[in-house]
């Protein structure tokens, strides 16, 4: 029977080193299968870092700029279950990015409007010394021992109790994959107010590939609304303009005119062409935007 599981083992495309623990964990009569996932995925993320490394972070950056770029970069690992040497992940993909700064606001292609990430959370957060005071206390209490445990999401969930008794709140946890937005990347935090009323949020961006896992390590900001939600209502929402005195509002529900309703509220084509949605009224060209100055 054993020789049949070593034959399994060695077919297991893994080092040398991890199918000899595997032969010995089988032979002390321990099932080797987490031990093997465990190791392949790390074995996976370290070839996965090699291929995408790290580039230079861009120069002029604002300090809630290199940290959001940070975070959208950040090595969430690999796992062999996870759909990314299919897909792709999200960690990768924008290792290739020179400087977020230079990518489109709201990408734009058949079918699909995406609002950059990048660019909607450096719009709607800041980095005060609230907020670094704050990561630095959660840091330090989410190290202690009894904490090593448990996932990143479970301590945050605690450490806003945490702030809450200290005057902070009400408080809300949210991941934006369970409602309809246009975010590039799913996030998830807890959004919170301190104790002069101002919301702050303990962020993480989706940086893997399956929305279950991937998530970076948490950051705290400040979050910038001119009214209360906009953090949120923002990101369900894009404008378009184009020629007609009019400006479209682009929203999960459907499409409609800012100012008034019309029957062209709808009416645009994708030309394959330029790359882009014309209007059928005044056949320019559609600049999508997420907010209007």
């Amino acid at each position: 029977m054993n020789r049949k599981v070593y034959e399994a083992i060695d077919n297991i495309p893994t080092s040398d080193v991890v199918k000899t623990t595997a032969k010995a964990m089988v032979a002390a009569g321990i099932n080797p299968t987490r031990f093997l996932v465990e190791a392949i995925s790390a074995e996976e993320t370290a070839r996965a870092e090699s291929s995408t490394p790290l580039q230079p972070m861009p120069r002029g950056y604002t300090k809630t700029q290199r940290v959001i770029h940070e975070m959208l970069t950040e090595n969430t690992g690999a796992h062999i279950l996870d759909s990314g040497l299919v897909y792709g992940r999200h960690w990768q993909r924008n290792r290739a990015i020179k400087d977020f700064r230079k990518t489109p606001v709201v990408e734009v292609d058949e079918d699909i409007l995406l609002i950059s990430t990048f660019h909607y959370l450096s719009r709607h957060l800041q980095r005060d010394q609230e907020s670094e005071r704050v990561e630095r206390e959660f840091y330090s209490w989410a190290d202690e021992r009894q904490y090593n445990c448990k996932s990143w999401l479970m301590l945050m969930l605690e450490y806003a109790e945490k702030l809450q008794a200290q005057g902070w709140g009400p408080w809300n946890s949210f991941n934006t994959y369970n409602w309809e937005n246009y975010l590039s990347q799913v996030i998830q935090g807890i959004y919170i107010l301190n104790p002069e009323g101002e919301p702050y949020v303990i962020l993480q961006v989706h940086n893997g590939c399956d929305v279950r896992g991937g998530y970076t390590k948490p950051r705290v900001f400040r979050v910038v609304e001119e009214s209360d939600g906009d953090f949120f209502y923002n990101m369900s929402t894009i404008y378009a303009e184009c020629g007609c005195s009019d400006i479209r509002v682009i929203e999960p529900e459907g499409i409609r005119w800012l100012f008034n309703e019309d029957d062209y509220a709808k009416n645009f084509t994708w030309n394959k062409e330029q790359k882009a949605y014309i209007c059928d009224a005044c056949s320019q060209k559609l600049e999508f935007t997420i907010d209007l100055d």
